[in-house]
């Protein structure tokens, strides 16, 4: 029997978030004749892979800063940037008990804070309590309902300041647009002085005064910046202040169309200076700006409010499957790295993996490591872009994502379902490979071998050719439709099967 050669598409823009979600694909509907796009073989499956233009590379971590002197039991739960007094850059952490540490410029090490947290420390805390306002490159840190300060870089220590003008039990928090220190209750904003960030005082001469929202359903529960002012988050809807310009009315507030309200900060990319922020909602994972709320990415929408939850285990290579209480939902947590990488947080019970989604390639890939929290790190990285996408531990301990060829990776990618066509068995008999160094990199290449299409067996390729950037791995088994795995590293732009047609079903 001839043999026949197919290329496998790499430069598709989305998988599905489950691998049963693969449907049966064809190599070729008749003689002659590709399948059609949606026919194809594609991803079924993958961890610790990043989208490239041209298909999709493995990825590794480096260790950038030490684990931390966390108490025992505690562990850590939120990382925020934050500018100190003399307007560095520094980042805060909290623990689940609300004790404060920092890292300051070119350190690996946190320094805790343990004895200058405010009151509020404690068991119970929770982050969404804590909101920053940046104002004329120094931050302003509100613990909610309870005190404001700023960061003190000669002491380390976070030193207390007073909101003039306001009641401090009934703020729940600040944000800052426009040169404006802006605080809000349940039913209400203030703006400060544009000459004095912490004088809520209503002035006509400062500019400070505030006032009730119109148009909010429900309670207010946080407020972020965009680059057109503010958007209010409530119970129901969103509420967006445009910057006007004017003084005395420096914000004019309209309700934000198609949008359904905010849970909480964990679900928002709120650090994000754009006019633009992402945000998973009521409605599910939305683009939002001043004037209208988008859904977007659909189908991690449906994954993330479904209650099933898989991985693939790199030993046994078998796929994990949990399903969910009927009461219980997946945990949660967004952010938008470096301008480019939408990052989706996921697990059971706390994040062990994470979609990121390239804005620029307009791609999704997959990271599969335990962290508490993802953020933008910035020290002395010289490409910024591609080695800030920061994973703090519950340790305190932070990697970052290493796309470089050097990177030590261990990525898993399976691609299929190779079949040829509804009736017809194939017989694998190699994959071809390009850009895998012969000498360094590890990589296992085996097939998911189905004679009904569904259920599978695993069959191991061998490794019988190796030049320079190429492999080929050998098989021969007959089935109805296989799947490549692909476990190690890799720089996939070219994967190409070899097979013969066999007999009919």
């Amino acid at each position: 029997m001839a043999q026949r050669f197919y290329k496998v598409r790499l430069r598709e823009s989305a998988f599905p978030m489950l691998s049963e979600q693969q449907t049966r694909t064809h190599i070729a509907t008749s003689a002659g004749k590709a399948a059609p796009a949606l026919e194809s073989p594609g991803i079924a499956y993958c961890h610790n892979v990043m989208p490239s233009a041209y298909g999709y590379d493995s990825v590794g971590f480096s260790s950038v800063v030490s684990a931390a002197a966390v108490p025992a039991g505690l562990a850590f739960s939120d990382v925020r940037v934050i500018h100190g007094d003399n307007r560095t850059r520094i980042y805060l952490a909290w623990d689940t008990n609300g004790n404060l540490y920092s890292l300051l410029p070119s350190s690996t090490a946190w320094l805790p804070l343990l004895d200058t947290s405010p009151v509020t420390a404690g068991a119970g805390f929770s982050s969404d309590s804590v909101t920053i306002g940046t104002v004329n490159g120094v931050s302003y840190i509100l613990y909610s309902t309870t005190a404001a300060f700023i960061y003190n870089e000669t002491t380390n220590k976070l030193d207390q300041v007073v909101l003039s003008g306001l009641d401090i039990n009934t703020v729940l928090g600040v944000v800052a647009s426009s040169g404006y220190l802006i605080a809000y209750t349940k039913t209400a904003v203030a703006w400060s002085s544009t000459l004095l960030p912490t004088d809520f005082v209503p002035s006509t001469v400062t500019g400070a005064g505030g006032g009730n929202v119109a148009g909010i359903a429900g309670s207010i529960l946080f407020a972020t910046s965009n680059t057109l002012g503010i958007l209010i988050y409530t119970d129901a809807n969103t509420i967006a202040g445009t910057f006007t310009g004017n003084v005395q009315f420096p914000f004019k507030f309209r309700e934000v169309e198609n949008s359904k309200g905010g849970v909480n900060l964990d679900r928002i990319a709120y650090e994000a200076n754009s006019s633009k922020q992402f945000i998973f909602s009521k409605a599910g994972l939305q683009s939002i700006d001043s004037r209208r709320a988008e859904a977007i990415l659909p189908e991690v929408t449906d994954f993330l409010a479904g209650r099933r939850f898989e991985d693939y285990n790199e030993v046994t290579k078998l796929y994990e499957v949990t399903d969910l209480a009927p009461t219980a939902t997946m945990q949660k947590k967004i952010k938008y790295i470096a301008s480019r990488y939408l990052v989706i947080s996921y697990g059971l019970t706390s994040f062990t993996h994470a979609l990121v989604f390239d804005n620029a390639l307009q791609k999704l890939g997959k990271l599969k490591i335990s962290h508490a929290d993802c953020f933008e790190y910035i020290d002395s990285q010289s490409e910024i872009a591609k080695e800030s996408l920061a994973f703090v531990a519950n340790d305190g301990s932070v990697q970052v994502v290493d796309f470089s060829t050097a990177a030590a990776s261990s990525g898993v990618i399976i691609l299929g379902k190779l079949q040829f066509s509804a009736n017809r068995f194939i017989t694998l008999l190699g994959v071809e490979l390009e850009n895998i160094d012969t000498v360094s990199d590890t990589l296992s290449v085996d097939s998911q071998v189905s004679l009904d299409g569904k259920n599978f067996t695993l069959t191991s390729g061998t490794s019988s050719e190796e030049a320079d950037n190429f492999r080929e791995y050998k098989f021969r088994s007959t089935a109805k439709n296989h799947s490549i795995v692909l476990a190690g590293k890799f720089n996939l732009v070219t994967v190409q099967v070899r097979y013969t047609l066999a007999g009919r079903r």
